[in-house]
């Protein structure tokens, strides 16, 4: 059995321009000044303190960026975003190589075109030899025998920048709008709409991954023999709680994407940002035969905000890559400092009845003993097999501890 643990982190947004009607919300009392003054005091030095607390008993193996390093792609703001990724690998001893980076709609220069619109975030990445996706191009990491692929959901920028959305959908869109476009500007009513979606009308500042990177994808999932993999993006492939009528809401081809990889029947893991929420939704096809599911996984973010927060996800392979179960925590600002409380668990199989190759009846009520004695009481070899059922039945018929060691050194005891 091999352990994961993996960091995720979003939207960092340096240089946000703070008081703005999306941290203030409805509440008229809070004015703009004291939400500066909240905001002022950074407490991502705080942050780093608490990784290095954490990594002092649970080794971190891959810090996971989900996009918008800075604002509105100011070259500053996104290189005080990398320096802090920097610093963060840096004191957890985590290899800049296994800092893996998606892009964001933040790290988008608009103003750009013919491919240069990630420009200053890829000299960002490269400076720091972070591992990133960019273009049309995913980065594929392989750690522990399992897949963590990141992809640019950035792709439908603007309409220079909307490469991977198929020509003939595009000109749909473009021809549609256009005449729509133009009723609104005689009626009047364009000057009329709310700002975000006048912009987004004008803009066509639409996400999108594109079928050159979904083709990549494929050809990553279906080759490999492990059913687990962890996809980074920036876009929520799910819509969030918040309502998104803005510039640069959810994923154009969301939909497509969501059901090429749930015809894979793997376990795949997505971590994301953009939302602005803590959100964890899973997918599956209603076929009790079959397995796999898809996980969407996203936090608020690790901005200045007062409600900023980051995940921790400790993830349990067999050695071959195959998943058996996965533990996600929030690590969430108090005050000045950060703390860390369990979320929830992903497990393989979660809908279905177990049925062990060994009767757990047999086994002594309350009395601990090592995997090795438990496999010779069942009369079991000591397998992978054999320590994935009882990871599945952890918590519910038996205790296992010391599961973020091997199987030699956990303490099995059954329960009921």
């Amino acid at each position: 059995m091999k352990n994961t643990t993996i960091l995720h982190i979003t939207d960092l947004h340096y240089n946000e321009p703070y008081g703005s009607p999306q941290i203030v919300g409805k509440d008229k009392n809070v004015t703009n000044g004291l939400i500066n003054k909240i905001s002022s005091n950074d407490c991502r030095e705080s942050f780093i303190s608490f990784a290095r607390y954490y990594n002092s008993s649970r080794k971190i193996d891959l810090v996971a960026f989900t996009g918008d390093l800075g604002w509105a792609a100011d070259p500053e703001s996104v290189e005080r975003g990398a320096d802090f990724l920097a610093k963060l690998a840096k004191d957890l001893s985590v290899s800049s190589r296994c800092v893996v980076v998606a892009p964001g709609n933040h790290d988008l220069n608009r103003d750009e075109r013919d491919g240069k619109e990630l420009e200053c975030f890829c000299r960002a990445c490269e400076k720091r030899h972070f591992r990133y996706a960019h273009g049309e191009e995913p980065f594929i990491l392989d750690i522990n025998n399992f897949k963590v692929v990141a992809l640019n959901s950035c792709l439908g920028g603007t309409e220079r920048a909307i490469k991977g959305v198929p020509d003939d959908y595009w000109k749909i869109i473009q021809k549609t709008l256009s005449v729509q476009k133009k009723k609104l500007y005689d009626s009047g009513t364009l000057s009329r709409m709310d700002s975000d979606l006048r912009f987004q009308l004008e803009a066509m500042d639409i996400p999108a991954i594109g079928i050159k990177q979904l083709e990549q994808c494929n050809e990553v999932i279906s080759r490999s023999s492990a059913d687990f993999f962890v996809l980074l993006m920036h876009h929520n492939l799910i819509p969030a709680t918040n309502i998104e009528i803005r510039a640069y809401a959810s994923s154009v081809d969301a939909g497509r994407t969501l059901s090429r990889l749930l015809n894979y029947e793997r376990y795949i893991m997505v971590l994301h940002g953009h939302s602005h929420t803590n959100i964890g939704l899973r997918l599956q096809r209603l076929k009790d035969d079959k397995p796999g599911y898809v996980a969407c996984i996203g936090n608020r973010g690790l901005s200045p905000r007062p409600d900023s927060e980051a995940s921790i996800i400790e993830i349990m392979t067999t050695d071959d890559g195959n998943f058996v179960r996965a533990e996600t925590y929030n690590i969430t600002r108090n005050g000045t400092e950060y703390e860390s409380s369990f979320n929830y668990m992903l497990s393989a199989r979660p809908d279905q009845t177990l049925n062990p190759t060994w009767s757990f009846c047999t086994l002594p009520k309350g009395v601990p003993m090592s995997f090795a004695e438990l496999a010779k009481k069942l009369n079991v070899p000591k397998t992978d097999k054999l320590a994935k059922e009882l990871i599945q039945l952890d918590a519910v018929l038996v205790n296992v501890t010391n599961k973020q060691r091997s199987p030699k050194y956990w303490q099995i005891t059954r329960k009921i």
